[in-house]
């Protein structure tokens, strides 16, 4: 007996869905995936990396569990007086924690006369 609403047919007491449906279903699971954000999580990579902005340029600072942005700023040989850090599209504070995930770019306040 087949059941177009749900897109199968009830076979021995179960409900069993369309061979159509099951491929719909698996094409949109792939799709979400694609479409979230990477996420990193302790077992994707032996050492992972920041990807920093820095003078134009990328950059790649080792990543440790609990870094923070002044870490970052000390990785670049520079230091937080002449320079600003901006995380995910706002400015941060040197305590703010960073992840690999996080978009840095670094800003060095230059001035002369």
């Amino acid at each position: 007996m087949g059941n177009k609403e749900n897109g199968g047919k009830v076979k021995g007491g179960e409900f069993v869905k369309d061979e159509r449906v099951r491929n719909s279903e698996r094409e949109s699971n792939r799709e979400g995936e694609s479409n979230r954000e990477k996420k990193w999580n302790p077992g994707d990579q032996v050492n992972p990396v920041i990807r920093v902005k820095f003078m134009g340029r990328e950059k790649e600072v080792e990543w440790k569990p609990g870094m923070k942005v002044l870490d970052v700023i000390r990785a670049l040989g520079l230091t937080q007086d002449i320079c600003i850090v901006v995380k995910n599209g706002e400015v941060s504070t040197e305590d703010e924690k960073v992840l690999p995930q996080d978009e840095i770019k670094v800003i060095v306040a230059i001035s002369g006369g």
